[in-house]
């Protein structure tokens, strides 16, 4: 890949793909991500739609800290947060301020990644 830059070459110089994969938005958790799960875990978000509070309902196969983001359709980040989580059934509330849309939750605890998409209205 390479891209036009503001030097004095007119374009930047190719990169190995392999080394440094390009990524998109999608890549960054726009709103066609599909949901990776564990068999381990269950995941549920609710009430969805909301009007920006909603529970994560997660079964920890462990303890331990989890990272929760929400992004918008262009991928910017909207929430961002470090939940404590105990092994087995864990519920944690939720409360953002955003405006209405559809968002992407991503909710990652070691190699369990949940992504789904909320709407908040």
């Amino acid at each position: 890949m390479r891209s036009r830059c503001a030097t004095a070459l007119p374009f930047s110089p190719w990169t190995d793909e392999t080394a440094n994969p390009f990524t998109t938005l999608a890549g960054r958790g726009a709103a066609d991500e599909e949901v990776v799960t564990s068999n381990e875990a269950n995941f549920t978000v609710y009430p969805n739609p909301n009007k920006g509070t909603f529970n994560v309902m997660f079964t920890a196969p462990y303890e331990g800290l989890a990272h929760m983001s929400m992004m918008d359709a262009t991928g910017r980040l909207a929430y961002e947060a470090e939940v404590e989580l105990s092994e087995g059934d864990n519920t944690v509330p939720v409360t953002v301020n955003v405006a209405a849309g559809v968002y992407v939750l991503r909710f990652l605890q070691g190699e369990n990644l949940f992504v789904v998409k909320i709407q908040v209205q």
